[in-house]
């Protein structure tokens, strides 16, 4: 039985660790564990994108593709040599080194965090699937709609699934939320990727130009589709009115500038981008998916369009330039609900409840 003075020895696994809102949940926790917790994070695959100075990171360098059993019994000696409490997965490329280090080494726990609400199958063939999954002690997931999208898709209990949501610094948007907003400067916070879809945050500016020619937007992240959204920028005309700015650390000094806050994901686990504009203050128009319509509640917390949508994307952020006490009613009830339900400090403590119940 573990010391119960002692810090709890937790080892988070991922496949990769980059500046996504899942590596920053994961930052955040560590940090907000400490020192009641003695964390560290294992990236797979490959040097992490991003490597806060306070977290320490272990790289296993494996193939980006396919299983590594050389790998997972890497990773079981390393859950064996630091005598590991809880072992904590996140994503499915990184569930099945977890899920063997886990049935090698049975004093540790598993604890495993669904991020995606696109079901996030842990794998097509069930002799991979189903052991994974007995191999977890406990789930978790960020929303509600996540969790209902895994047990489908994985033959899960959705019973036995526990919602933690992700949670944000509210301090540090603190002074973003007395900056004025009187323009037209468009901001949104996501990866460059194929289902955060910037092609329509990039189609809706160009018709809110037509009423609004003084309007910018501001995108700030990176990704594998960089180099197309660049051509698409010269393609529509807006060079000089996007700015391509890449992965940021000072998220709140954008979102203080920042005059409409705009997601266009055709899939997300929770959105903790749009969690930390809400708490900034800045308006929102997202799209109607996964785990945002568990915060963006249309006409009151924010507006919601349709994925894929510029028009309605853009008639979402001409709706709020153009309404005063509409944006005035959405940005304070979209405050009041991230400050009573989305903190860090309320995640780490469901977090660190779960922790405890497994490992005593």
């Amino acid at each position: 039985m573990t010391d119960p003075a002692a810090p709890l020895r937790v080892l988070h696994v991922v496949r990769t660790f980059d500046l996504s809102g899942r590596s920053r949940m994961i930052h955040d926790l560590c940090a907000g564990l400490a020192p009641r917790c003695a964390s560290a994070v294992v990236c797979l695959t490959g040097a992490p994108g991003f490597q806060p100075e306070n977290l320490e990171i272990i790289t296993l360098d494996l193939p980006p593709d396919g299983f590594s059993f050389h790998g997972m019994m890497q990773l079981t000696r390393l859950v064996g040599e630091r005598r590991i409490d809880v072992i904590h997965s996140h994503g499915r490329g990184a569930t099945p080194y977890a899920a063997g280090a886990r049935l090698i080494h049975r004093r540790a726990r598993l604890v495993h965090t669904v991020h995606r609400a696109d079901g996030d199958l842990l794998s097509g063939r069930s002799v991979v699937r189903e052991p994974a999954l007995k191999a977890m002690d406990r789930i978790v997931a960020v929303s509600r709609a996540a969790a209902d999208a895994f047990a489908v898709m994985n033959n899960a209990d959705e019973a036995a699934i526990e919602i933690i949501p992700n949670g944000i610094d509210l301090d540090r948007f603190a002074s973003a939320r007395t900056a004025e907003r009187t323009g037209c400067r468009l901001c949104s916070v996501a990866n460059l990727s194929a289902d955060k879809d910037p092609e329509t945050l990039l189609k809706a500016l160009a018709i809110v130009r037509q009423q609004r020619p003084a309007a910018t937007l501001r995108i700030v992240g990176d990704g594998p589709r960089r180099g197309e959204i660049h051509a698409a920028v010269t393609d529509l005309g807006l060079t000089e009115a996007v700015e391509l700015t890449g992965f940021r650390s000072d998220i709140p000094e954008i979102l203080a500038e920042a005059d409409v806050f705009m997601h266009a994901a055709h899939t997300e686990g929770l959105g903790i981008a749009v969690l930390e504009a809400m708490a900034a203050g800045v308006p929102v128009v997202a799209t109607a998916t996964g785990g945002l319509m568990e915060i963006v509640r249309d006409g009151e917390t924010g507006l919601v369009v349709e994925p894929g949508d510029p028009e309605a994307m853009a008639a979402g952020v001409l709706r709020l330039l153009d309404n005063n006490g509409l944006r005035t009613s959405c940005v304070k009830q979209a405050a009041e609900l991230v400050q009573t339900s989305f903190s860090v400090a309320a995640m780490c403590e469901s977090y660190v409840r779960v922790y405890g119940e497994l490992v005593s």
